[in-house]
């Protein structure tokens, strides 16, 4: 079984991810290595956010997603 592709990191996480990953004490914290990591969102507290997209390291460093929010990114509004 092949491991599964980091995230891409060119970008920041989302800041509503999470995972148990997070909060363990590690020096320097690699939340990806985990082959049974599971992720959910702040915003919805499920394994799917705001917009209905899947809720994962690979998924939630993109910021085309309407939900994507970091430091730098706010969140855009909802198209209608």
């Amino acid at each position: 079984m092949n491991p599964s592709p980091k995230p891409n990191r060119n970008f920041m996480l989302c800041r509503h991810l999470r995972t148990k990953m997070m909060y363990l004490p590690m020096e320097e914290p690699d939340y990806f290595s985990s082959t049974t990591a599971s992720f959910w969102c702040l915003r919805t507290l499920k394994v799917v956010g705001p917009d209905d997209g899947p809720v994962c390291a690979h998924d939630c460093c993109n910021p085309t997603r309407t939900c994507y929010e970091n430091d730098a990114v706010p969140a855009r509004p909802p198209v209608a």
